[in-house]
């Protein structure tokens, strides 16, 4: 866990009885409260708040073939996920809203349920 202290992001490796899972640490979120840290859960999608007691031995350094596969897989799910959080904690500007549906215009005569009024 020592070698992740100085980096600002930083992707591993998760080793638990349920199984594997990759994760990132980022310096420049939010601290978390003592004795937790904040990290990037790809299985969940989601930052995720540990217990740095329970999970600090169980996190391993990913290979760097590793770490970039990790990179090109889950960059883009992580940085949308980082700009949610940071927006939750007061830390960033809003995440753009999700484009207006295109809707096409309905003519009152081709709609069955207009036509029931």
């Amino acid at each position: 866990m020592d070698s992740i202290e100085n980096i600002e992001t930083w992707y591993g490796e998760l080793r638990t009885q349920k199984g594997n899972t990759i994760i990132i640490r980022d310096d420049q979120l939010p601290a978390a409260r003592t004795g937790r840290m904040y990290l990037y859960n790809v299985e969940r999608g989601a930052v995720i708040e540990y217990d740095e007691t329970i999970v600090g031995p169980k996190i391993f350094e990913l290979s760097k073939a590793e770490q970039e596969a990790a990179e090109a897989d889950y960059g883009q799910s992580w940085q949308a996920a980082r700009v949610l959080f940071m927006h939750a904690h007061g830390k960033g500007p809003a995440p753009e809203p999700p484009p207006e549906p295109v809707v096409e215009n309905i003519n009152p005569d081709d709609d069955a349920i207009l036509e029931a009024e």
